[in-house]
């Protein structure tokens, strides 16, 4: 099966407020949203081949719900914005960055945010319009100079489809 385990690292809204209060206004796409420390740990504990207490985190309510056991995998698959940077990720055998075209991710944004978060389309293209796609350069970019190889969806736009699984 498939384990999320960078969306499920999200901190969650209550991080936000509490780092908003300190005067740092964070958005769901920023990087200090995620629980890096957390997922490294995570995945350097897999690739030891223990099994990990993964965070679960609901889209529909904003916060990590509780934990789930996953077994270790001769496969780690990690999916996501900051999935090549920020963390140790320098064992890892292959390092794979699809770069696609801002229509081609919004899609498939959209896609699964439907699903997952029950947001409208409306407030998915509108998220991604104003938070996601201006912090793009500063963060996704900075990635391209990390992996082995790069998927150039630059001419093409595909669609992936995201299950609604939790593992």
């Amino acid at each position: 099966g498939r384990v999320r385990v960078m969306d499920d690292s999200n901190r969650g809204g209550a991080f936000r407020v509490g780092q908003a209060a300190a005067g740092n206004e964070l958005n769901f796409d920023h990087p200090e949203v995620i629980d890096l420390p957390l997922l490294g740990t995570n995945l350097a504990a897999l690739k030891r081949g223990e099994t990990i207490q993964k965070p679960v985190y609901s889209f529909q309510i904003g916060e990590r719900t509780g934990t789930i056991g996953v077994e270790p995998r001769r496969v780690i698959l990690l999916e996501g914005l900051f999935a090549l940077q920020d963390i140790d990720v320098t064992e890892a055998v292959l390092k794979m960055l699809v770069d696609a075209v801002f229509h081609g991710w919004q899609l498939c944004r959209m896609l699964r945010d439907v699903d997952r978060s029950c947001q409208d389309t409306t407030q998915i293209l509108r998220q991604t319009s104003e938070t996601a796609d201006p912090m793009h350069p500063n963060y996704a970019n900075s990635s391209q100079a990390r992996p082995n190889i790069i998927i150039d969806t630059q001419s093409t736009t595909y669609v992936m489809t995201h299950p609604t699984s939790p593992t």
